[in-house]
């Protein structure tokens, strides 16, 4: 299996940078697999978000959030991807997104599901200020090829809210919600679009 780890892509951004200076800014994944283009990832099933916080008392309604902002990303980036409310086999607890591999993940979900992506609340931390409270949320993830037995893409992402105090009343949303879909947002910057994504946009 070939596959382009985080230096490699770090390299290839670098030589970008110092050739055009374009990209200067983009993030690069963990892990993206060399043959991503020609995998022809299409329908992608999303597993219940783990939420492995050492804390889960704060914000329960986290797992819920970033899966729905997980559809409507994805959706975005050309991706069709359906929810299953239950796993194969639950997982015994939190995943190591950094190392684990294909082989380890495919009891996870259903045996029908080719393409399965999972998805891991880290953290979220909260901070207060003059301005009032404000939220960071961490968040991992990976895509598996379950025939092939392969990670074709992995990541892991932080981001805060933007809005604290009135402003998060006035807008009728929560700092804790705002920060979960930043960071949903966030992660998946480094998903490769699907190569018909203006075609399935325009279906749409």
């Amino acid at each position: 299996m070939k596959t382009l780890g985080a230096r490699t892509a770090a390299v290839l951004v670098i030589l970008v940078c110092l050739v055009g200076g374009a990209g200067c800014n983009a993030r690069v994944p963990l892990g993206l697999d060399a043959d991503f283009a020609s995998a022809g990832v299409d329908k992608i099933l999303l597993l219940p978000v783990i939420d492995a916080r050492p804390e889960r008392l704060d914000y329960v309604v986290i797992s819920r959030n970033v899966a729905d902002a997980t559809v409507r990303i994805m959706g975005e980036k050309g991706y069709l991807v359906s929810e299953s409310d239950a796993y194969g086999q639950r997982p015994t607890g939190p995943i190591d997104i950094d190392t684990v591999e294909a082989k380890g993940l495919a009891a996870l979900a259903p045996e029908d599901a080719r393409c399965f992506l999972v998805v891991q609340v880290e953290r979220m931390d909260r901070s207060v200020d003059e301005l009032g409270a404000s939220y960071s949320v961490r968040l991992s993830a990976l895509l598996v090829d379950r025939d092939a037995v392969r990670v074709l893409w992995r990541d892991t992402a932080s981001a805060s809210n933007n809005l604290t105090g009135m402003l998060t009343v006035l807008a009728h949303g929560s700092s804790q919600y705002e920060a979960a879909v930043n960071a949903t947002r966030t992660l998946f910057e480094t998903l490769p679009l699907h190569p018909d994504v203006e075609k399935i946009k325009k279906k749409h």
